[in-house]
């Protein structure tokens, strides 16, 4: 590992002095590094005992997940932390909309979770629903069956099969 860190800082500093050649200024700031793997191979590394990844003079630091462009990508591939973030998201636009329950007609409310809860699943899903888990789809499932209880006025455990 300690090589191929070697190797992709020579590869930064040239890319570096590209875009520098081209007027492009990259934030290093804003880098992250992950590396990918099995779990196993993940737990046993060990980042202290690694040389430093630069860019510009700056250590980018080593992560464990990172946010790009709305999704959240995790080094295991298994998107639980982009489920977690959506989840989050979902629940505090419905706490949010909840205050407003009784006062509101069904068709506004069906209307408003069409406009803004549903596109949280929506975005990027092909990218990352075909490989989720059984856990992450029916926690997605059951914020989903939430969204179904606010617009039927429904009960925290009434059943949403029938609406």
């Amino acid at each position: 590992m300690t090589d191929t860190i070697r190797e992709l800082n020579k590869e930064l500093n040239s890319f570096h002095e590209w875009t520098k050649s081209i007027f492009l200024h990259p934030n290093p700031q804003k880098t992250k590094a992950m590396t990918f793997g099995p779990r196993s191979v993940i737990s046993s590394l060990d980042t202290a005992d690694l040389p430093p990844i630069i860019l510009d003079g700056v250590t980018i630091p080593l992560v464990s997940n990172v946010k790009n462009l709305g999704v959240y990508i995790d080094n295991k591939l298994s998107w639980e932390c982009h489920v977690s973030e959506v989840r989050k998201r979902v629940y505090y636009s419905l706490h949010t909309l909840s205050r407003f329950r009784k006062v509101f007609p069904k068709e506004l409310k069906k209307r408003l979770i069409e406009a803004l809860v549903l596109p949280l699943f929506d975005y990027c899903d092909v990218v990352y629903s075909p490989n989720l888990k059984v856990e992450s789809q029916q926690s997605l499932q059951r914020a989903q069956n939430s969204c179904v209880r606010y617009v039927c006025n429904l009960r925290k455990f009434d059943r949403v099969s029938d609406h």
